[in-house]
């Protein structure tokens, strides 16, 4: 196994639902990310990523897992997820700890 990249942290989201439901799902999804994350200890980032056929994918980095955790419990958070989950079809969770990252606009790996 490769060796990680600090304790940095990325959750994903796998939530298939229909045309009609995507709009709604992102939108909540948006909603969470821009009103309460950025105010959550540990939080880096978000992204939503969306097929043809009405997947979502939401990819969130955090510095830790604990920091993660912590989020996990914030009600705003737990609201939002549970109305995003009740409007998929079904949702996959998975975590992962982030081996390696590169963002060529700084031209240096990240931590």
């Amino acid at each position: 196994m490769p060796a990680s990249d600090g304790d940095a942290f990325v959750h994903t989201l796998l939530l298939v639902t229909d045309k009609n439901s995507a709009d709604s799902i992102v939108d909540e999804i948006r909603r969470v990310a821009t009103e309460r994350l950025p105010s959550l200890e540990g939080f880096q980032n978000l992204a939503i990523l969306c097929s043809e056929d009405a997947r979502v994918v939401v990819l969130s980095a955090w510095k830790s897992r604990d920091n993660w955790a912590r989020a996990e419990w914030d009600q705003f958070v737990q609201q939002s997820v549970a109305r995003v989950v009740s409007a998929a079809a079904t949702m996959d969770s998975q975590t992962y700890r982030r081996v390696f990252f590169y963002e060529p606009a700084t031209s240096r790996s990240l931590r």
